[in-house]
């Protein structure tokens, strides 16, 4: 079993709203390096992802982490500077590519799957 199928639907639409994040930047100019920091504090995050609690994200970040497709750091608790892994760019390339729009489909796909 691939280490995505062994996400839960939450962390999977996470992935999908942090790659649809990292190929943005890309289309904005930003060098690969820059654009794998996707976030630098939670609240960050939370951005990404408003309708979830803060706990449920400190998981779904350490799930996806797990998973080595994101590292962060350590900071009051929390999560911090979470970074896309080389891994997660491969991955996301063979999965669905490049193309924003086409991130932004599998991320309404999975939240569909997620609202209650």
């Amino acid at each position: 079993m691939e280490d995505y199928d062994k996400l839960s639907a939450e962390s999977k639409y996470l992935l999908a709203q942090f790659m649809k994040e990292f190929y943005s930047k890309i289309d904005e100019g930003q060098s690969r390096l820059q654009a794998k920091t996707i976030a630098i504090t939670l609240d960050d995050v939370k951005e990404l992802v408003s309708q979830a609690k803060r706990d449920d994200l400190k998981d779904y970040i350490y799930e996806l982490s797990d998973a080595d497709f994101l590292t962060h750091g350590d900071g009051s608790n929390e999560p911090i500077e979470m970074t896309l892994t080389n891994k997660a760019i491969v991955w996301s390339q063979n999965k669905v590519g490049d193309n924003v729009k086409k991130w932004v489909e599998l991320a309404g796909k999975l939240l569909v799957l997620i609202k209650p």
